[in-house]
């Protein structure tokens, strides 16, 4: 193979290859004019033809993108470059160019030529030419050394090639149609052009074309091209230069702050070992202290708890009823205790719920409204109950305005039955409603009658509910109630028992209560009727609504607290929401998604909100 000369890189970059930037070898030349270097040319072809499966048929120009059609002849991929005519780029360099005898390629032997034919326009090396002049049919042919070929730029422009029609490569240009705007040999004229106007012959009608073409205005113009190219070149290797030091600078500055950074480290470093030691001594003692009260706490639980399972095993009536009040009383002061020593382990949860948006409810009611229950639909419309108006309104899932129906008596709250109907129980009424809500629809689906008067209801199944208030000797009491009117009734000691909440838990075998007066929350196992735990806290003021989410958590609105009380399951506090909480939250329900607790209120300047807090 041909390797490259550093003399025939010209400083200007003319007769460069525009794929390979470097000095031409074996050029060729595509319909456009535009030329590269032969191997340069295989490469690209060889490409073209991979990424279309080797069915190419044509291509267009690296340069321009003029489409250039492929004479493969049968040939493979690799030979496809050497079917187009060589480039007369070559006459525009005083340099030598390499030329290799084509007879001996055909044999894929790359033999230096010395000689070229004129006739053949072939390059032929010294062998070849013994036997060309041998011939009986080329020994009249011109054969011209190389060395006086490329002499001067007029030897080398007289026996250039790739000035022959594009279509035959053999022939000379004779005609110019101005119609198609093309040149052409003979054949081609016939063939393509003989019925045109307008068609000049160069022999003839050259001097008349040149004027008309203005070549000195086409050279004007490629300089001004060239230059503006090359003020552009200019600019990004100046762009580069100013990156490449910028670069080095910020490096150099990154280095001087490493140095000022790890001598603060090291001096941190220090410090920390010194404190932090210190510190920790401290904080180990307090912290043993603190875990020997705990498992002191944890030890009196257990022994209260065994004795409390022994006693009502083993014990007569009476032992067990002391040891119950007793039991009662104790855990009164473990909760005490808890909320003392360990209620601040609350703030660590205090991002797992949080004030997400507030959406105003415009109510149609004659008077101001006071929303005592809540409850989205499967189809996420909003059902809302209005004290004041005795009414039950529905909103679609943007809250507008949809229908409401008047109530018999003044509702209190409210429970979801399935994806279509909803229960509600009324102030100082011993009955619950059902209402049947479908496409924008309310109707009454029937009643049922309690014992007591129940403020409150929560749904455990579309035919059974649970009701809760208070008893006629003035204690607290919640029922299980069948709409085939069977009821379980089971009643307990509650300071206040006037107005109370309930609801279930989703696994259906626990009960909550809500003391609004008496600030306590019960929990029952709703199978037997044992009381699970009391909740208590300063912190929690008339609790209200209750809720219980998709991890059995329970959430408890404090109205005069202004707060939300979240609870684990065992009831042991876990958060307490204040933040964007409203004066006085009286309802709290979860969305059909489980993922926002919606909240109401009986404020007087914010009972047009419903407050949607995210569970995170």
């Amino acid at each position: 193979m041909a390797t490259r000369s550093e003399n025939t890189l010209s400083a200007d970059g003319a007769n460069c290859c525009p794929i390979c930037l470097d000095a031409f070898i074996m050029p060729r030349q595509l319909k456009c004019m535009h030329a590269f270097c032969e191997k340069c040319l295989d490469d690209y072809l060889s490409t073209i033809a991979g990424d279309k499966g080797g069915t190419v048929n044509e291509f267009m120009c690296p340069i321009c993108r003029t489409v250039s059609i492929l004479h493969k002849r049968g040939k493979p991929v690799g030979e496809w470059a050497s079917l187009f005519p060589r480039s007369a780029i070559s006459i525009t360099a005083e340099v030598k160019v390499e030329r290799y005898c084509d007879t001996c390629r055909y044999e894929d032997e790359f033999n230096k030529a010395d000689g070229f034919c004129a006739v053949c326009k072939e390059n032929l090396c010294e062998a070849c030419s013994k036997v060309h002049r041998r011939s009986k049919l080329t020994r009249d042919h011109n054969l011209i050394i190389i060395e006086e070929l490329t002499s001067t730029t007029e030897n080398r422009m007289k026996f250039a090639e790739g000035f022959g029609c594009t279509d035959h490569q053999e022939k000379q240009i004779e005609y110019y149609c101005q119609i198609h705007d093309v040149v052409s040999c003979n054949d081609c004229f016939f063939v393509n052009h003989r019925s045109c106007e307008n068609v000049k012959r160069l022999s003839v009608d050259l001097p008349c074309l040149m004027t008309e073409l203005k070549p000195e205005k086409i050279t004007e113009k490629m300089k001004k091209m060239e230059k503006h190219i090359q003020t552009f070149l200019n600019r990004n290797e100046s762009n580069i230069s100013e990156l490449e030091a910028k670069v080095n600078n910020l490096t150099t500055e990154i280095e001087d702050i490493r140095q000022v950074i790890n001598t603060k480290l090291d001096d941190l470093e220090t410090l920390v070992k010194t404190e932090g030691n210190r510190i920790y001594k401290e904080e180990m003692i307090k912290r043993q202290e603190e875990n020997h009260q705990c498992q002191s706490l944890i030890n009196a639980v257990r022994n209260s708890h065994t004795f409390l399972e022994t006693v009502l095993k083993y014990g007569t009536d009476a032992q067990k009823i002391l040891v119950c009040k007793k039991s009662i009383a104790q855990i009164k002061s473990y909760s005490h205790q808890i909320r003392e020593k360990y209620e601040e382990m609350g703030p660590l949860h205090e991002l797992q719920v949080k004030l997400d948006k507030v959406v105003e409810i415009h109510s149609t009611g004659k008077y101001k409204p006071m929303y005592t229950g809540i409850v989205q639909l499967a189809n996420a419309c909003i059902l809302l109950l209005d004290e004041n108006n005795k009414t039950c309104s529905l909103y679609d899932s943007s809250y507008n305005f949809v229908n409401s129906c008047i109530l018999p008596a003044t509702p209190n709250d409210v429970c979801l039955m399935d994806h279509s109907e909803v229960a509600i129980a009324f102030h100082n009424k011993n009955s619950i409603q059902f209402l049947s809500i479908g496409d924008g629809c309310i109707k009454d689906t029937g009643m049922v009658t309690t014992r007591y008067r129940c403020g409150s209801v929560a749904a455990v199944s579309r035919d059974e509910i649970v009701v809760c208030g208070p008893t006629d000797d003035l204690k607290c009491y919640w029922s299980r109630i069948n709409r085939s009117r069977s009821e379980t009734h089971h009643a307990f000691d509650c300071s206040n028992p006037m107005i109370t909440y309930v609801t279930l838990n989703n696994a259906l075998n626990r009960v909550y209560v809500s003391a609004l007066f008496s600030s306590e929350v019960f929990c029952f196992c709703i199978t037997n009727e044992t009381q699970d735990f009391i909740y208590t806290s300063k912190d929690l003021i008339c609790p209200a609504g209750i809720e219980v989410d998709r991890e059995e958590n329970i959430y408890i609105v404090g109205c005069g607290s202004h707060n939300i009380h979240k609870l684990s399951p065992d009831g042991t506090n876990l958060q307490i929401i204040t933040a964007g909480v409203p004066n006085c939250p009286t309802r709290i329900s979860l969305d059909r998604s489980g993922d926002y607790l919606l909240v109401t209120n009986s404020s007087l300047h914010q009972y047009t909100n419903i407050y949607m807090f995210a569970l995170k």
